[in-house]
């Protein structure tokens, strides 16, 4: 074909991106001629292929680009081509091949043959075709992906089935089958044993293609429409798909965008280059640029539906590789709730226009309630972020309605309590954000009511908890202060006591003086009374004139006598009564002092339970605020509520349960300051593995580079290949790694320089390489096979080392290195833990940890931690030659990627997961997590600071954290971000006017 003489713009674009080849373009399919005569030759033979072949290698192309045009030069046939979809495929095949027919007709066909499958050929006569038919069936691995809980799909299934394998070896049949599937699919049909039987006589896998197959698929279709490409760009390319078959269609789409590219540059001369393919983002990034190109084109309501009706099509496979999950437009109604079909359309026919070409069915076909809308190819969520993100966002929404109604079925036996906080309201969080509907809820577990009525019954009692919680707290109070005014005046009342007897007292005493005088005074008169008598005797004989006189003073004095001892009488009785008036006095003085003493014992218990009280009180007002915290929108007044909550929940003494006040606090400080406000490094790639050096932490990414942490700083240093593991234990002034190229390598510190050191260490991919001597190594891969490297004349060389316990593992999952012990541990994916010596040549011990995939372990003294891929974490101590569970949890909801113990506290264990969680435990009170926080990313790896004062962790994003170990810490460090205090009125409307705003809340002791 001649382009000299025509206009650029009137170019056809020979790449096709991910849409399928369909007959019309066979003059643009090249690459796999050599492989078409085989499959038409098996075809025409037993009258049955199945073309097999991994996900991207093109087997739909195959098929009509390359099987039908050879076909219709040997076989004069009809042919009909469907896929089983997700409405019925008998219902599918009937509408296919009897499409002339009425819908009632068809109806019937379809009854007819789910009681008869022999009645098809009776149908079938009526139509009165002469040519041979030819059954297409595309996509045959969507048979195994029906939801049979409705419509009896399992019966559907098996007649369907049981229908094509009578077409294709019924005598009377002259039907010939072709299906294509996916290679993973194949265990699949075990359960249908003439299929298996089927498959296996005519069976085709479609191979790699050659280096040469790929440069034709690259070059022929340019020089189809006459334009040349630069032969550094056919190997960049070549370069770029490696031997990744599934690559193919992501090749495609790069080429075709590339073309378009060159196309605008307008110089027909000139070939295309490098720099078309490197701007349009080659094979690795030209999907997802031209897919965020198209879902930027959509308003913000079209975006969020978009997101619903990507995560419905798409989901995780037990393997973590993301698959595609074809639903009909009517189920994504039902699962999204979505009821706007119109806006449905608008975005799927966006995302399917031709030169975009990422959903399916194709552009000119309508679509309707039951239309299938699947992902053209699965290189697009390979390729595409924000899909990728979407995606594991749908599998962690789904793990926790799974959880939930595990949770839901447990409390139903009696086996649990409700759901409580922080869980409640992180569940109550998700359930906001994805609101899932009946369908979605059913489509993943049957028990969707009950699941959502324990959520809302558990919110229901939460809600009532906290109710009585404030009530009683109110009720405390006023008790206290009730118990506070009686106790003061029972106080007041034996101090008015005892002042009483004291005056009683003191008038006693009076009284006794009184008498005292009186006494003193009848003594006087006494002896003035006998002074008169011996006067009046010795007057006697001297006057006896005086002697009336005397006899009168006589008797006055006689009087005087009488009065006198009258006067004595009454004094004495007067201090008697004085001395038993004091001792009273004393009694009551007595009394008044005990009434005293206990009023001031009463009041100081009314004080500590007004005080105990008044903590309870702050404790649980702390807790509502942090809870509070998570549902106000304003960020100064989520932070200051979360700021405030942590410090009236420390000057209240606390109670052990932290973790939800340190998540509260860093959800406010985050939305505050931003997520990267502890950030101390970020580069490209995945954080891998933390490792500590020289007292410094290096950090290995998933890609070519070596990351020096020292205080808050980090250095990034460019390394060979791609980091996949450290070699341990490590040597001074260097850093031994291995990388997903199987070599080892040596990273120079002081000269920021690398050597590869041997280039290949394992055919399969290698798990772990541990020094045994300077120069000798034990290279472990995940098959579990075990060599060991020994440097002799300037060259390594090795042998494989026979060790039959490891060779019964099967696939390894990880492996450790024991400091302590120089020994080496290995797991498998049946929970199979092995320790080895050093030169792995011997078994030290060996248990099982049950059927669970190990993930991740650490090991220090004794105990040896172990996280699965379930999100289990278990401690197994060791005794002798035994290992025992001494410690579990399953707090995690996915995959634990690590486990770190503290340097110097053995009972503080963190752990980090898939689940984007970060908890630290105190095993010696596991209940009460010191620390628990909320990533919206896979958490990959995490280590201590080297003083221990610290949490480091890393993610898939490559972002590289720092984190407080304790809530004291984190205020410390955080509390300057905003150093205002909530108002009395904010206070009051975003914490309780029912509720004194107490000093313990914005004061920190």
């Amino acid at each position: 074909m001649k382009t000299s003489t025509i206009e650029i713009s009137q170019l056809e674009n020979p790449f096709l991106g991910l849409q399928p080849f369909s007959r019309d373009k066979a003059h643009l399919y090249f690459g796999r001629e050599k492989h078409v005569e085989e499959v038409v030759n098996k075809l025409m033979e037993h009258r049955f292929s199945a073309v097999l072949g991994r996900s991207g290698i093109g087997k739909s192309s195959f098929i009509f680009c390359g099987i039908f045009p050879l076909l219709e030069s040997r076989l004069d046939h009809i042919t009909y081509i469907f896929t089983p979809g997700t409405h019925g495929p008998l219902r599918k095949l009937v509408d296919e091949v009897f499409k002339e027919e009425s819908d009632d007709v068809r109806l019937t066909i379809f009854q007819s043959l789910l009681v008869d499958g022999t009645s098809f050929f009776e149908f079938y006569s009526r139509l009165n075709h002469t040519q041979i038919p030819v059954m297409y069936i595309d996509q045959f691995e969507e048979l195994f992906s029906y939801d049979l809980r409705t419509n009896n799909m399992d019966l559907e299934i098996v007649k369907f089935v049981e229908l094509i394998v009578l077409l294709a070896t019924s005598p009377v049949s002259n039907f010939h089958i072709l299906l294509t599937m996916r290679s993973d699919f194949i265990g699949n049909c075990a359960d249908y044993p003439t299929l298996t039987q089927c498959i296996n006589q005519s069976q085709f896998l479609i191979p790699q293609m050659s280096i040469e197959e790929k440069k034709e698929a690259i070059i022929k279709p340019l020089e189809w429409v006459g334009v040349g490409i630069n032969d550094e760009l056919v190997e960049l390319i070549l370069q770029d798909l490696g031997n990744k078959q599934d690559q193919l269609p992501s090749m495609q789409h790069a080429m075709m965008r590339t073309f378009e590219h060159w196309r605008n540059e307008q110089i027909l001369s000139e070939p295309i280059k490098p720099k078309n393919y490197l701007s349009v983002g080659g094979i690795k990034e030209s999907l997802s640029i031209h897919a965020n190109e198209v879902f930027n084109t959509l308003n913000d309501e079209q975006k969020v539906v978009c997101e619903k009706i990507f995560r419905c099509i798409t989901t995780i496979n037990k393997e973590g590789k993301g698959v595609r999950n074809p639903s009909s437009l009517q189920r994504i109604i039902e699962i999204t709730g979505i009821e706007d079909i119109t806006i449905l359309k608008e975005v799927i026919d966006t995302f399917r226009k031709k030169e975009r070409a990422f959903l399916q069915p194709r552009e000119h076909i309508e679509i309707y309630e039951q239309s299938v809308i699947d992902i053209t190819h699965e290189s697009l969520m390979r390729s595409w972020a924000l899909l990728k993100e979407w995606t594991l966002k749908e599998t962690e929404s789904i793990k926790r309605y799974l959880k939930l109604a595990e949770d839901a079925e447990e409390y139903q036996k009696g086996n649990r309590s409700r759901l409580r906080q922080p869980e409640l309201q992180i569940t109550i969080n998700w359930r906001e954000e994805q609101q899932p509907t009946y369908e979605w809820g059913v489509r993943h577990n049957a028990s969707y009511e009950r699941t959502m009525e324990f959520l809302s019954f558990s919110e229901k009692e939460e809600i009532k908890e906290l109710e009585r919680t404030k009530l009683i707290q109110k009720r405390r109070t006023k008790i206290s202060r009730i118990l506070v005014v009686i106790f003061l005046f029972l106080g007041l009342g034996g101090i008015l006591l005892g002042t009483h007897a004291y005056q009683k007292s003191k008038q006693a005493e009076q009284k006794k003086e009184e008498a005292e005088a009186s006494r003193i005074k009848a003594e006087e008169s006494q002896r003035i009374a006998e002074g008169n008598r011996k006067i009046a005797e010795e007057e006697k004989v001297k006057a006896q004139v005086e002697k009336q006189k005397a006899e009168k003073e006589k008797i006055r004095a006689e009087r005087a006598t009488i009065l006198a001892r009258m006067q004595k009488k009454k004094a004495l009785d007067a201090m008697v009564q004085a001395e038993a008036s004091f001792k009273e006095a004393n009694v009551q003085k007595e009394k008044a002092t005990e009434a005293m003493f206990q009023a001031t014992k009463a009041q100081r218990r009314a004080e500590s339970a007004n005080l105990r009280a008044n903590r309870l009180q702050n404790l649980s007002t702390a807790r509502a605020m942090a809870l509070n915290s998570y549902q106000v929108d304003d960020d100064e007044i989520r932070y200051l509520l979360a700021k405030q909550a942590m410090i009236g929940y420390i000057n209240n003494d606390g109670d052990g349960f932290e973790a939800e006040f340190y998540a509260a606090f860093h959800n406010a400080v985050k939305h505050y300051e931003g997520d990267s406000y502890n950030l101390v490094g970020q580069s490209k790639g995945m954080v891998r593995e933390f490792i500590q050096h020289d007292q410094k932490i290096w950090v290995a990414m998933s890609t070519n580079s070596l990351i020096e942490l020292s205080a808050d700083v980090s250095s990034a240093n460019q390394v060979e290949g791609v980091v996949r593991g450290m070699v341990k234990p490590t040597q001074n002034h260097k850093i031994d790694y291995f990388n997903y190229s199987n070599s080892l390598v040596q990273f120079d510190i002081a000269n920021s320089t690398t050597e590869t050191i041997i280039k290949s260490l394992a055919d399969e991919s290698v798990l772990g390489v541990y020094r045994l001597e300077d120069e000798v190594f034990i290279v472990f891969d995940v098959n579990g096979t075990v060599t060991k490297w020994n440097k002799k004349n300037d060259k390594y060389s090795y042998r494989e080392i026979d060790n039959a316990a490891v060779g019964k593992l099967g696939e390894l999952t990880t492996s450790l290195y024991d400091e302590e012990t120089q020994n080496i541990f290995i797991s498998s994916r049946k929970g199979e833990i092995i320790e080895l010596s050093q030169d792995a040549e011997r078994v030290i011990s060996s248990f099982s940890v049950g059927s669970h995939h190990i993930w991740s372990m650490t090991k220090k003294g004794d105990n040896l931690w172990v996280g699965t891929e379930s999100g289990e974490i278990m401690c197994w101590v060791k005794d002798g030659d035994q290992w025992t569970n001494t410690f579990k949890t399953d707090n995690h909801k996915a995959r634990v990627n690590h486990i770190a113990v503290h340097p110097t506290k053995d009972n503080l264990v963190a752990t980090a997961g898939f689940d984007g969680y970060i908890r630290l435990w105190d095993i010696n009170d596991p209940q009460k997590e010191k620390l628990l926080i909320t990533e919206d990313v896979w958490l990959t790896a995490l280590t201590f600071s080297i003083d221990g004062q610290h949490l480091i962790t890393g993610d898939k994003i490559g972002r590289i954290k720092k984190w407080s170990l304790t809530i004291e810490d984190q205020l410390d460090n955080l509390s300057h971000v905003n150093s205002n205090i909530l108002s009395t009125e904010d206070w009051d409307k975003y914490v309780s006017d029912e509720i004194e705003y107490d000093s313990t809340f914005y004061h920190f002791n």
